[in-house]
């Protein structure tokens, strides 16, 4: 459990990064805001989308940590080539391969903690796991804004010689991820064992599961892709929004943001999970959907007129996305448990 929070922490740190670096890379590539935008968005996006469903079905029939093992290696090296980038092209495909890379670990994470934890306190271990977001975020955010914000003309490092800043950043993200991917071999080994012929007729029930409720199976899809949507955009270019706003430069808006993510976001993650793992063990068994439901019906209005007046306020509106954020996660703990 704790090898595969930290495997998640990584990986939203080699994906974030970028973020704190928006600045140096359209000025050392000469890039418009547009083109930044596609590397921000599709180039990493589309891949992470698409690439878990064959990567997913391969782990289903395969060794799964031997999957995940390989996906491991090809983010990291992904990170580490996006340093060595010189133009908008070679930049697209080193972002297209971390998605690529990344994608293998939620479903097959989801899987393994699943079958470590019973259904009544899988939502709050699946609350644990995603505060990998959490320190990913932060940490992304903090070291990516220290780092380009400090760090001067660049850092010297063996073979390639001095890089930017901001290509420190990615060998210093990336390159730890090699370590971490032998890591995999003390997770408890959760390949489904059973023969190919009852793996097939499984996987063509899923398929008719989904074909019969595809209603709340698109509903599922659609909110999950909408809130990934509006999370993405926000924090790929809320760095740079603060530097041209607030005139913060990213040594300073760092270390703000990432703080404010701990402080809301594990309060928000880990009191969903605690809040719908206590009510599923009282009888309540749709404590899941209701929970749901309660943030989504919440009166946002009420909180943006709070947030825009005072800064309490402002933590406050905060600290209720990070229990709308977190009530996905305790959702999730009722799909897999079922």
């Amino acid at each position: 459990m704790i090898i595969l929070t930290v495997l998640y922490l990584f990986s939203q740190i080699d994906r974030l990064a970028i973020n704190m670096a928006v600045t140096p890379i359209k000025h050392d590539l000469g890039l418009a805001d547009f083109r930044m935008g596609l590397i921000l968005g599709p180039a990493f996006a589309i891949c992470y989308a698409i690439a878990p469903f064959p990567l997913a079905w391969l782990a289903d029939r395969s060794n799964r940590r031997m999957v995940l093992f390989w996906c491991i290696l090809l983010w990291a090296t992904a990170v580490c080539a996006t340093a060595l980038t010189w133009s908008f092209e070679s930049m697209f495909v080193a972002r297209m391969l971390t998605g690529i890379g990344e994608a293998a670990l939620m479903p097959c994470a989801y899987v393994m903690i699943s079958r470590l934890f019973p259904p009544d306190r899988l939502s709050f271990a699946l609350s644990v796991f995603s505060l990998g977001t959490v320190g990913g975020i932060a940490l992304g955010f903090g070291l990516g804004g220290w780092l380009v914000g400090i760090a001067g003309s660049g850092l010297e490092w063996p073979i390639v010689g001095q890089l930017a800043p901001w290509r420190s950043l990615f060998l210093i993200v990336g390159l730890p991820c090699f370590a971490l991917a032998f890591l995999l071999y003390f997770v408890p080994d959760a390949t489904d064992q059973r023969a190919p012929s009852h793996a097939g007729g499984h996987a063509e029930g899923f398929t008719s599961y989904l074909l019969k409720h595809k209603r709340a199976a698109m509903a599922i899809l659609l909110g999950f892709g909408i809130s990934a949507y509006n999370t993405g955009a926000i924090l790929a270019w809320l760095p740079s929004y603060t530097l041209e706003r607030f005139g913060w430069g990213p040594a300073v808006s760092g270390p703000i943001l990432g703080a404010m993510v701990v402080i809301v976001a594990t309060i928000g993650k880990l009191g969903s999970g605690v809040a719908v793992d206590m009510a599923f063990r009282r009888g309540i068994i749709d404590a899941h959907p209701r929970y749901l439901l309660a943030m989504f019906f919440c009166p946002d209005r009420f909180w943006w007129r709070l947030s825009s007046l005072t800064a309490p306020g402002c933590l406050l509106r905060s600290l209720r996305h990070g229990f709308c954020s977190g009530s996905r996660w305790a959702g999730m703990g009722r799909l897999l448990s079922s």
